[in-house]
Formats: C-alpha cells, sequence, structure tokens
C-alpha cells in the first residue's frame, strides 16, 4: 500500500469513528441508541436509511424500529422505498384501509420482478401491519403514513395504469397514450428488449410519445379532478407520477445498453423527483408537514460526490442530490453495516 493510500484509509477510518452510532442488537438496555439517533435528526425533513445488502434481517429489523421512532415521536408521514411505483401504491392503499386486499402479504402480491425476498419478507409484513394498525387509530387521512416507492423499473405496469386511469376519466386521452405507449408495449414485460432494440435503432425509441403523454395529463389535470377532492387529487398525483415513470423509464432501459454512468444517474435523478414529488403533493393536500423516510441500499444513499462513484464514474446518487436539493440541514443521513460476514454482499 502506498503512504498516499495509506493516508486516505487513516483520514476515513478517523472520520468513521468520530461519526459512527453503534446499536446494541437485541439488548433491551439499548434506548440510549436510538435516543441519540433522534437528538441528532434536530428537525430534518428527510431522513435516509441505507443498508449494506438488500434482504438481511438485522438491517431491516433495525430500520423498521427506528422508522417507528421517527413517525411516533418526530411525525415522519412518508416512508419512500426503494421500490416500483404501482406494486408500492397497492401496498399504500392497503395502509390507508382503501384496497380490497384482505391481508398483508395480498397487498405485497404485485412484487413479482426479482428479487422476490427484497420486499416479501417477514420483516416487513410485520412492519406495515404495523403501520396499518396506526393508521387505524388515527383520526384523520392527514395524520396517516404513506408508503410509495421511487423506482422506475415498472416501464410497462406502470403504462398500464396511465391507460386504465384515463379509460375512467377522458376515453379520447386513453386511445392517444395507448398509441403512443405501443411502441415499447409491443415487447410486453420484456423491457430491456425493448431498450436493446431501441438503443441499437432496430425499433423506433418512445422517447418523444411519452413526453407527450404526460404533457397532455399535466395539462388537463383540472378537468380530471373531481368535487370529492381528497380522492380524485391523490389518484391523479398517482397515475400523473406513473406517466412520469413511464417517461424516465423509456430513456432508462436504452440508456443501459450505452452508459452505466448515464443508466445509473437518470435511475437516482428519478428516485430523487419522486421524493420532491412526494413533498410538494404532501404540503400542498395536507394540513401536516410532509417528512419522508428513505429505504434504499447505502449505494443510493452515501454521497457520491465523497466516493469514486463521484470522482472517478461521473456517477450522482440519491444521497447527494437531496442534499443539493434540499440542503445539508434537512437531511439526516443513517446506513446500517456490520462486521459480520454474513452481511457482507454489497
Amino acid at each position: 500500500m502506498s503512504r498516499k493510500a495509506s493516508s486516505t484509509t487513516a483520514d476515513a477510518s478517523t472520520i468513521v469513528a468520530k461519526h459512527l452510532q453503534p446499536l446494541h442488537l437485541g439488548i433491551g438496555s439499548a434506548t440510549q441508541d436510538y435516543q441519540s439517533l433522534l437528538t441528532a435528526i434536530g428537525d430534518s425533513k428527510v431522513v435516509l436509511i441505507g443498508e449494506a445488502s438488500h434482504g438481511t434481517h438485522e438491517f431491516y429489523r433495525e430500520r423498521a424500529k427506528i422508522s417507528q421512532l421517527l413517525i411516533k415521536q418526530k411525525g415522519f408521514n412518508i416512508i419512500a422505498t426503494e421500490s416500483d411505483w404501482p406494486d408500492s401504491y397497492r401496498v399504500n392503499r392497503y395502509l390507508h384501509g382503501i384496497s380490497r386486499d384482505r391481508n398483508v402479504r395480498e397487498a405485497l402480491s404485485s412484487f413479482k420482478r426479482f428479487p422476490l425476498w427484497m420486499w416479501r419478507n417477514k420483516e416487513v409484513e410485520e412492519f406495515l401491519e404495523l403501520l396499518r394498525t396506526y393508521n387505524q387509530s388515527q383520526a384523520t387521512a392527514d395524520d396517516r403514513v404513506s408508503w410509495f416507492g421511487m423506482d422506475l423499473y415498472s416501464l410497462h405496469t406502470s403504462a398500464q395504469c396511465v391507460i386504465e386511469y384515463l379509460q375512467k376519466v377522458d376515453q379520447e386521452a386513453a386511445n392517444r397514450a395507448k398509441n403512443r405507449y405501443s411502441g415499447f408495449m409491443m415487447f410486453g414485460e420484456d423491457t430491456q428488449r425493448y431498450g436493446y432494440m431501441a438503443s441499437l435503432g432496430l425499433s423506433p425509441d418512445c422517447e418523444k410519445a411519452c413526453i407527450e403523454v404526460l404533457i397532455e395529463m399535466l395539462a388537463n389535470s383540472h378537468k380530471y379532478i373531481k368535487a370529492d377532492g381528497y380522492v380524485a387529487k391523490d389518484e391523479l398525483f398517482y397515475n400523473t407520477h406513473n406517466a412520469l415513470v413511464v417517461s424516465n423509464a423509456e430513456r432508462y432501459y436504452r440508456a443501459m445498453f450505452s452508459s452505466r454512468a448515464n443508466s445509473w444517474n437518470l435511475r437516482d435523478q428519478h428516485m430523487t423527483l419522486t421524493l420532491q414529488s412526494l413533498l410538494e403533493h404532501t404540503n400542498k393536500n395536507s394540513t401536516r408537514e410532509a417528512k419522508v423516510i428513505v429505504w434504499a441500499h447505502n449505494s443510493h444513499l452515501g454521497d457520491a460526490r465523497q466516493t469514486d462513484m463521484g470522482t472517478n464514474r461521473n456517477e450522482v446518487n440519491v444521497g447527494q442530490l437531496t442534499r443539493q436539493t434540499f440542503g445539508e440541514n434537512h437531511i439526516q443521513h443513517w446506513i446500517h453495516d456490520s462486521h459480520w460476514p454474513s452481511c457482507g454482499g454489497r
């Protein structure tokens, strides 16, 4: 190891040691661990809770504990996850008691893309049931907690949702959307195949057509909001965001076959934009201030500027973009890591 590399490692170790907050897992006397975290958060509006590996029991358990404390003691009312928008919205409807799902497993059944165990697991089920019970105890809808997905893999599903929504409120617009989306819908769920074919010019890309659907929905939004207000606004917001997912996902699947940095950046920029939209929508339509907890992998939530992601690979991530968007004073970032070899997957 060179002297420079050794010095850099030592500096990093010093910084980590200064900010490290141990959690004594399974020890009942460790209440002060969590209290110090709650003190550190102050008045932050966005808390990023990372994980060193997807699907690790200990990370999921502690993240759920911390989230419960943030909800009850700090008034957080949104959880945004590294998951697809339509699948997560089905869960959200279950949490608010407005779905036909009989139990949490049914509510999670739309998660069919690998890895299934990332969200369809015991820890998530138990946490969601706690949230549903919490919501049932609240006097108004504004006091309840919502669950959303930030990701953009759901190109096909989100397009179907847009068309189905427009068929209810504007049949002519639905017909136009169906025609505009036909270029990638013909590939069905095989969205990577569409991206590959379009990136090589073997199939026309749908970038302009997807943007047109989004612009038309935004322009006609006043027509789609009915007198019942709250539900209509939420449904419009959900499906307009589906149109945004379609537009960004279409670009993402084509970018997969050109540049890793480009596709990575599109994804994390979309997730950050989703956070902005959630905060703006909640602040505009609720009597309570929007405060969001973000669940995602550490690679998304650390600050890319401080790693080779930013310095060598020209990549950005949610951690960097939220700091730049909302300001350092409004962001708290906690990561989960472990010295246990079994939890070392990245």
